[in-house]
């Protein structure tokens, strides 16, 4: 502005003051209108008669009544923007500099009318002093203290080297006027600058990039410290890529203002408003890469992956492009891993990132189920942009080559087809090629897995000596093993030792149908040492154990191994307790024939009479025990080990091999109620096998009731005594158990006729057993 304009504007400004009862001597409120002035005319180039016309319209006394200036402000805008007597580019610059009037210079002429006070442009940056709305006399009087600073008392500082210092700023440096406050963590201006508060606006929207840059480089860094993995350093390097553009931009700026200094030419003049210009799009991008490296930066692996995606569904197209560069990227790494795992079985996750890992069991956890328990899927690593199918794919390939590599030991396997030049077809949206060589390699892995386990481990010879000892499917062994092991406990108890076991079973091995598997018997089946002398112990649970390697153990888990015993615990009793009933009908009969040896027609009456009545009960309890035997054995034992053999045989995947196990021996637990679950067949099943097992006990009372008798016969004493005691004990507690027995046969028989879901397979029995407690009560 020139000199002369200058004076003219400070002489309408004394005027203006007096005319409106403020200080035409006030200096500084003076030099601070003409700064403004300065500024605005300057910058718009607008004619002196025309901001005379602005300044005379701010001061017309209808503005500043009572408080009205903004309603008379937007009357005036409206008189402007309709106005024909000036040139559309005179009414754009008159209403740019009302408005930059109406928004700084009303509170600077009347301080005691307070506008709204300018909101921040950024999240990041925002003025150091805002002026409150409402005011009173104290708070007014704080306010004029506070804003007594003269803005403009220093000297006016050239544009160039205002640029020069903001330039500095855009490369995280402190400058002369501008420094870094750590903690607010932006860039500041120094104590010694004074601007403008317009330029002032400017300026700390232009530090924001400074701000921006240096925040991005300390999150950078700090990022390196800590260990937060490959995924985080590919972040980083991607994003110090989009910095070099901003560097090129830099440069560029520092050359024109360079230039702009040196030369003396109007035409390559740059201003504040052009650098300003210039620099509101890399601010943008900027502020984007800050948002986007700030909302992930705790974040690693596949969970920094998810986070980068949401960015490409945002509704700017920056951010968009920004989040696709990334995860390009991004999704290459992921992709190779991916590809080390589900190809090689190998795991490069040094930094805990990959949604897969592998938790190797502890020496104290004893033997574990490497299949099931080994590998684990860690969901929040999982990346959303892969399709769940996909991530499915990957985890079950992996699992199975590094389970032959690590837990078989089969190095020499390889896997056929596998070409990792497949990944760059890949993209964000299109994984239908990887998607396909997985499903390759899984099939030969599983099939691998399968025939390794049926030559190496022998899987099927395995299952069928299971079902041979746990589940007594080598009935001729257990009829002659059993019927050796109670003859020696009964007659030669004292030769009774571990040595003495292990030969009577390996006789017995080599007497039946397991002889031609004696040698795979001697390598796998291991006896237990005898810990009770008692042919009524040795049976509750097995007498033996079962040898295999580790990697067996996947199908053979604990669990399944506890359920093995409670079935074999169960069948041993129907098996036993029927052998037992057997040897009475035995002893029954011999003793028969020494009751009729007796010559005394009366007491072979009554003790016939008894003995019919123990007769029945035994018939019933062999009828039921017979029944529920064949029942076990042909119709669930059987019939489900000959599907599941079938059923193995077809399998084509390890997990079905599992499946069909599991299912197996889930499918005994449920027909033997070993389950837990509480049923009426169960409770009235188990409370029949206890009244059959006290069988033995009323025949033991009844028999030496009766041998007792015949020596007293046999010796010319009294018997009558003894047949007392016979009628009057021994027959009533047959009786009674024969009642009881008899209704619960009933109350059997009609829940096997209607049994609940699940158990229709024991309406196979109900007729049977119907036969039999007709036949017997007949």
């Amino acid at each position: 502005m020139s000199e002369s304009r200058r004076d003219s504007i400070s002489a309408l400004i004394r005027e203006l003051f007096a005319q409106y009862g403020r200080d035409p001597d006030d200096v500084a409120l003076i030099r601070k209108c003409n700064s403004l002035f300065s500024v605005y005319s300057g910058s718009l180039a607008l004619k002196e008669e025309e901001v005379v016309n602005v300044i005379r319209t701010l001061f017309q006394p209808r503005v500043l009544d009572g408080g009205r200036e903004l309603d008379a402000f937007d009357e005036i805008y409206d008189q402007l923007k309709t106005s024909r007597s000036t040139s559309p580019e005179t009414r754009r610059n008159m209403l740019y500099l009302l408005y930059a009037l109406r928004t700084r210079f009303t509170d600077t002429l009347h301080p005691s009318v307070v506008s709204e006070p300018v909101k921040p442009v950024s999240p990041y940056i925002t003025p150091k002093k805002s002026r409150p709305t409402r005011m009173n006399p104290r708070q007014e009087k704080e306010v004029e203290e506070l804003y007594s600073e003269d803005e403009s008392s220093g000297p006016i500082i050239a544009e160039s080297l205002l640029i020069r210092d903001l330039i500095v700023t855009f490369q995280g440096i402190d400058s002369t006027y501008f420094r870094f406050d750590t903690e607010q963590g932006l860039f500041v201006e120094t104590a010694d600058l004074h601007l403008p508060t317009t330029i002032r606006n400017t300026v700390l929207r232009l530090l924001q990039i400074g701000t921006c840059y240096k925040r991005i480089q300390l999150l950078i860094r700090d990022s390196k410290q800590v260990d937060h993995g490959t995924i985080r350093n590919s972040v980083n390097d991607i994003i110090n890529t989009h910095l070099c553009s901003f560097y090129r931009f830099v440069i560029g700026l520092e050359e024109k203002n360079t230039q702009s200094t040196l030369s003396s030419s109007p035409a390559d003049a740059f201003s504040l408003q052009q650098f300003f210009y210039l620099c509101e799009e890399p601010l943008q991008r900027l502020t984007y890469l800050y948002n986007i490296l700030v909302s992930s930066i705790r974040l690693r692996g596949g969970s920094l992956a998810s986070a980068m995606f949401n960015y490409t569904n945002h509704g700017d197209a920056v951010y968009r492009t920004l989040a696709l560069s990334l995860l390009k990227d991004i999704n290459t790494h992921i992709l190779k891993q991916s590809w080390q795992w589900a190809v090689n079985g190998r795991l490069l996750d040094m930094h805990a990132e990959f949604f897969v890992e592998i938790a190797v069991p502890s020496e104290k956890s004893g033997h574990g189920n490497k299949w099931v328990d080994m590998y684990h899927m860690r969901q929040r690593m999982v990346p959303s942009f892969f399709p769940l199918a996909l991530v499915e794919q990957v985890f079950r390939c992996g699992k199975s080559v590094h389970f032959i590599r690590d837990s078989l030991q089969d190095a020499n396997w390889v896997v056929r087809g596998a070409d990792e030049s497949i990944l760059a077809h890949c993209s964000l949206s299109e994984y239908a090629a990887f998607a396909a060589l997985l499903q390759s390699v899984y099939t030969q892995a599983q099939h691998h897995i399968i025939q390794f386990y049926t030559d190496r481990y022998f899987l099927l010879r395995t299952l069928r000596l299971f079902h041979s000892f746990y589940l007594l499917g080598a009935g001729d062994f257990y009829l002659e093993f059993i019927s050796r092991v109670e003859h020696g406990f009964l007659f030669a108890p004292a030769t009774v030792s571990n040595g003495w076991f292990q030969e009577e079973f390996n006789t017995c091995v080599g007497r039946t149908s397991l002889c031609g598997e004696a040698e795979f018997i001697s390598q796998r089946v291991r006896l237990k040492p005898l810990t009770s002398l008692s042919r009524f112990d040795i049976w509750k649970k097995p007498f033996f154990s079962m040898e295999m390697p580790e990697n067996l153990r996947v199908l053979f888990t604990p669990g399944l191994m506890a359920k093995y015993e409670q079935i074999f615990s169960v069948l041993m009793v129907l098996r036993t307790q029927l052998f037992d009933l057997e040897r009475v009908w035995t002893d029954e009969c011999s003793l028969a024939k020494q009751v009729d040896a007796l010559r005394d027609r009366d007491t072979v009456r009554a003790l016939r009479r008894t003995l019919d009545e123990f007769n029945l009960l035994r018939m019933q309890a062999h009828g039921f025990l017979t029944t529920l035997q064949g029942f076990y054995f042909l119709h669930v034992v059987e019939k489900l080990y000959n599907n599941m053999m079938a059923e193995m045989g077809k399998a084509e995947r390890f997990d079905d091999v599992l499946r069909i196990h599991r299912e197996f021996v889930e499918g005994l637990d449920k027909s033997f109620f070993t389950d837990g679950k509480q049923s009426a067949i169960k409770s009235v099943m188990f409370e029949l096998l206890r009244l059959a097992s006290g069988v033995l006990g009323v025949q033991n009372k009844l028999f030496d009731s009766i041998n007792e008798l015949i020596d007293k016969k046999n010796a010319g004493e009294s018997i009558t005594v003894c047949l007392d005691a016979i009628e009057a004990e021994r027959r009533p507690e047959i009786v009674q158990l024969r009642m009881q027995f008899s209704q619960k046969m009933q109350q059997f028989i009609t829940q096997l006729r209607n049994p609940p879901k699940g158990y229709s397979a024991f309406t196979t029995i109900a007729c049977q057993l119907d036969f039999n407690y007709y036949y017997t009560e007949a």
